[in-house]
């Protein structure tokens, strides 16, 4: 009975959110019963054929890729190339530019040949991954983070100023290289990103104890999808058009890239409750502490109200971020946020149905497998 109100509000609120974002052609479906029921027998079959770490199979070009990204720092001002490259040098997973090769071997299996030259796919490769990292030293500057990956951020080793500077280089320098593209769609398609990003950000200063749990949802995953998802439904479109591919296929990838977007944040913003500071890299419960109230937060408000006064207060006065804790773990929030992040799993691996049978087509779905399961 709590599974079939859980998926009644969620369709509640996808529906709004589905007629609230038209314009920006954001769609957002629960999986429907057999798909979800199939999900691990579609993950296990994919696994089977693309075994091992997905990433690993175009590691070596992404590492070809990003490093022709940071030596053009060099010659720069040594502050803002130090700033630039902390992040890309600080053993990440690389996984945005990782995605848009993947995506670019499963669209087109039989024409991924990568040459000793930086191709156009490289060129979203690098694009994704400048965008993202700019965001994450302008992130740490507006959360005030002391730490990412268990090491001090950029933001505590040189300082505000020039964490919002070396945010601001990389971005201009996605900008040259998405010229060089030559593709009006795909600056457009890009550019979305950096507006979406903005919005996102600015969407999340809001307190989320306004209206039903229908409203707070649509919100959150419209918010969730500006801050975390756009880049890769976008990046993954954008790979499609400069393939000169289907319409069909832009949509199937950009599909996939929104569905695997929103599971990484989902669960991201599960891990910050359930994770350690440890295997986070990061303080846990750091999305509290900072004011902001995520999946599992709302779900548990519908059985502890008291959560209700401390959004909209932004969980500001003492004890509020550790009873907000023990509320959540006392409530069925985590179970619920795990069932809507395998809800959209199942979508994701559902919009691969239009791609050719290839080795990275499964490698995509097991990255879906791969995102819902970590614990960092």
């Amino acid at each position: 009975m709590q599974r079939t109100l859980l998926r009644h509000g969620l369709k509640s609120a996808l529906s709004s959110l589905q007629t609230d974002l038209a314009g920006s052609s954001l769609k957002i479906a629960l999986a429907p019963a057999d798909g979800l029921a199939n999900l691990s027998s579609v993950l296990a079959t994919a696994r089977a054929a693309a075994p091992g770490d997905p990433l690993s199979r175009v590691s070596d070009r992404v590492s070809f890729v990003i490093d022709d990204v940071v030596s053009s720092f060099s010659g720069r001002l040594p502050l803002l190339a130090s700033v630039s490259k902390l992040l890309f040098e600080s053993g990440g997973k690389r996984l945005r530019p990782s995605l848009c090769l993947l995506m670019a071997g499963a669209l087109s299996p039989a024409r991924r040949d990568p040459s000793a030259a930086i191709g156009p796919v490289d060129k979203v490769a690098q694009i994704s991954e400048m965008i993202h990292v700019a965001s994450l030293l302008h992130d740490d500057v507006l959360d005030g983070a002391t730490t990412r990956r268990n090491t001090p951020t950029a933001n505590v080793q040189f300082g505000d100023k020039a964490s919002i500077l070396g945010g601001d280089f990389l971005l201009s320098r996605s900008s040259i290289i998405l010229a060089s593209l030559g593709s009006c769609e795909a600056v457009s398609l890009m550019a979305t990103i950096i507006s979406d990003l903005v919005s996102g950000e600015i969407m999340q200063m809001r307190p989320m104890n306004v209206g039903s749990l229908s409203d707070r949802l649509e919100y959150y995953l419209s918010k969730s999808y500006r801050k975390t998802a756009s880049l890769m439904a976008n990046s993954c479109r954008t790979v499609a058009v400069i393939d000169d591919l289907s319409s069909d296929l832009q949509n199937a990838a950009m599909d996939f890239g929104k569905y695997l977007g929103l599971c990484f944040q989902l669960t991201d913003d599960l891990l910050d409750i359930t994770g350690t500071d440890k295997s986070l890299g990061k303080p846990s419960g750091l999305d509290l502490s900072t004011g902001v109230a995520t999946a599992p937060v709302l779900f548990a408000a519908e059985q502890y109200p008291e959560l209700n006064d401390m959004m909209g207060r932004k969980f500001s006065e003492v004890g509020d971020v550790d009873n907000a804790l023990e509320f959540i773990r006392l409530s069925d929030g985590i179970e619920r946020t795990r069932e809507l992040i395998r809800s959209l799993a199942a979508m994701a691996c559902q919009a691969l149905d239009p791609f050719p049978t290839s080795v990275f087509r499964d490698s995509l779905v097991v990255l879906v497998d791969n995102i819902i399961k970590r614990d960092s």
